[in-house]
C-alpha cells in the first residue's frame, strides 16, 4: 500500500494528431476523492498527503471546472454508500467520472512487527510466503508435483482462458505442435510468451481457433497459482522452493532460504537448477522467465536470460516504491512485487524481448517513470491540456540507468492509446540519433525510423 503521489508527473516529449473538433466536449467532469490516512492496524503514517490532495481537489474544481467531492477517512460502509449514490447519478453520455483512492505512506511490515523470538526454518518461512500469496488471491492447487499434473493443470487453464474444450487426442496434439514442441529451448518458449503467443490450432472437426497463451489487453484475466515443492530430473533430480503459475505455465520461480542465510546461496541454487533440470527435455520450466530470490530480509528478481556465470548476481535487482525506496524484506515485497495486477504487468508489460534473444526486465524506477509518463499523458488529454506547458513535463535518470529502454516502453505503450498516432524522440547531438535508433531497432525490429 503505497501513496500515489499525482502531483510528481513525468513525461516523454510526444506529439499528437487530433480533431480538435471531434476532441472538445460538452459534458461535465465529475472527481470523487478517497483519501485515508487513519487506519486501525497500521502505524507510522504521516498526514503530508492529505493537504496536497485538498490541493489536487481544489485546483481541479476552480481552474477546470469540475464537480468534486472530497471524502476523509471514510469506513467500507461510507465508501459502497458514496459509490453507489454515484452510480445512480443521471449522467449525460458526454460527462466524465474520476474516482481516487489514496492513502499515505506506510511503515514496512519488518519495523511494525518484532521479529519472531523463536528460530523460523526454511520450510516454515516457505509456508508463510504461500499463505501470504494465497490470502491475495493466488489459487493453491495441492498435489501438483509432476510434470504429468503440471501438463493437466495447464490444460484446464487454458481451456478456460480461451472459452474451449480440447479432447484428449487435440490436447496431445497441441502440446506436441505448440505448447511443449520437443526442439524448443528456452528461448523459444520465451519467444511464444513475448510475440509468439497465439497459435491457429486445427481442430480433429477441422475448425480453427486462435489459442492464447496468455490475455495481454485484459490482464487481470490471466490466472495466477502458487504451487511448491515440484520435482523435475534432468541430469540431476531437484525439488523447487515455490512456483507461480500464469495461465499453468511457470513463468515465476521463487527459491527461499532462512533468515541469516546468504542470500548468494539462493541465487546459486537457481545457478544449479538451471545447469541440472530446468532445461530438459520436455520441460515446461523452460518457460520461466522471472527468477525471485530471498533470505526473508532480503529479497531480489532477475530476468531468466541473464547470463548466469559467478559475476552475474549484480543484475539482480532490489524492488522498490515510487521514491526508491527499497522493499527488501519478503512480506513487503510478497505484498507489492506479487500483488497479482503488478506481477502480470512486469511480466507481460514492462519486459522486453530484443532482437539478441535476450530478455530484458525492466527496473522499479523506470517502470514508476513509465507509467507516470503514461498518466501524463492520459490526464493531459482529458484535461484538453495537450497544447500548454502544463501537458508536459520530463523523467531523469543518470548515465547507464537504462533511459533509452524506459523510453521505448513509454513510447511503445504510449502508441496503443486511441488518441496518439505518433511519438516523437528529440536528441541533440547526431551521435545520440545513431545509438537511439540502434537501441531501439535492438528492442523491436522496424520500431523507429529516423524521417
Amino acid at each position: 500500500m503505497q501513496t500515489t503521489r499525482i502531483y510528481i508527473l513525468l513525461f516523454l516529449t510526444c506529439l499528437t494528431s487530433i480533431n480538435l473538433a471531434q476532441s472538445i466536449r460538452t459534458g461535465n467532469d465529475y472527481a470523487l476523492f478517497f483519501v485515508v490516512d487513519k487506519f486501525d492496524h497500521w502505524h507510522g503514517f504521516s498526514k503530508k498527503s492529505t493537504q496536497q490532495i485538498r490541493n489536487i481537489e481544489t485546483e481541479l474544481k476552480e481552474a477546470y471546472g469540475f464537480h468534486t467531492a472530497f471524502i476523509h477517512n471514510p469506513d467500507r460502509a461510507t465508501i459502497l454508500e458514496k459509490l453507489t449514490e454515484y452510480e445512480q447519478k443521471r449522467f449525460h453520455k458526454d460527462d466524465q467520472l474520476l474516482i481516487y483512492f489514496s492513502i499515505d505512506e506506510y511503515k514496512k511490515y519488518a519495523e511494525v512487527h518484532e521479529a519472531p523470538v523463536a528460530y523460523q526454518t526454511e520450510s516454515a518461512l516457505e509456508r508463510e510466503f504461500i499463505q501470504d500469496l494465497v490470502n491475495q488471491g493466488y489459487e493453491n492447487p495441492l498435489n501438483l508435483t509432476t510434470q504429468e499434473a503440471l501438463l493437466a493443470n495447464a490444460k484446464i487453464q487454458l481451456q478456460t482462458l480461451n472459452n474451449m474444450v480440447f479432447t484428449d487426442g487435440e490436447w496431445a496434439r497441441f502440446v506436441e505442435e505448440y505448447l511443449d514442441k520437443p526442439s524448443d529451448n528456452l528461448v523459444d518458449k520465451t519467444r511464444k510468451i513475448h510475440d509468439d503467443y497465439i497459435y491457429d490450432f486445427v481442430f480433429d472437426d477441422g475448425h480453427i481457433q486462435n489459442i492464447y497463451l496468455v490475455d495481454k489487453t485484459n490482464i487481470i484475466r490471466n490466472k495466477v497459482q502458487v504451487i511448491s515443492q515440484f520435482e523435475q530430473t534432468g541430469t540431476q533430480a531437484n525439488r523447487y522452493d515455490v512456483t507461480i503459475l500464469v495461465n499453468g505455465l511457470p513463468l515465476v520461480q521463487v527459491e527461499l532460504k532462512k533468515r541469516g542465510v546468504a542470500i548468494r546461496e539462493a541465487f546459486n541454487q537457481i545457478h544449479r537448477y538451471t545447469k541440472e533440470s530446468f532445461n530438459s527435455k520436455n520441460s515446461l520450466f523452460k518457460y520461466l522467465q522471472v527468477f525471485v530470490i530471498s533470505n526473508g530480509t532480503d529479497s531480489r528478481y532477475f530476468a531468466n536470460t541473464v547470463e548466469r556465470n559467478k559475476n552475474s548476481y549484480d543484475f539482480t535487482m532490489n524492488w522498490a516504491k515510487a521514491d526508491n525506496s527499497l522493499i527488501k524484506d519478503l512480506k513487503d515485497f510478497t505484498a507489492t512485487f506479487f500483488g497479482k495486477r503488478t506481477l502480470l504487468n512486469v511480466l507481460l508489460k514492462y519486459s522486453v524481448f530484443d532482437v539478441n534473444d535476450t530478455l530484458l526486465v525492466m527496473r522499479p524506477y523506470q517502470i514508476a517513470a513509465t507509467e507516470r509518463i503514461l498518466w501524463k499523458i492520459q490526464s493531459s488529454f482529458e484535461a484538453k491540456k495537450w497544447a500548454s506547458t502544463g501537458g508536459g513535463g520530463f523523467i531523469w535518470h543518470t548515465t547507464g540507468s537504462g533511459k533509452t529502454l524506459t523510453s521505448f516502453k513509454a513510447a511503445r505503450l504510449a502508441t496503443k492509446l486511441d488518441f496518439i498516432d505518433k511519438v516523437f524522440f528529440v536528441v541533440d547531438r547526431k551521435d545520440l540519433d545513431f545509438q537511439t535508433m540502434k537501441e531501439y531497432q535492438r528492442f523491436s525490429p522496424e520500431s523507429v525510423n529516423g524521417s
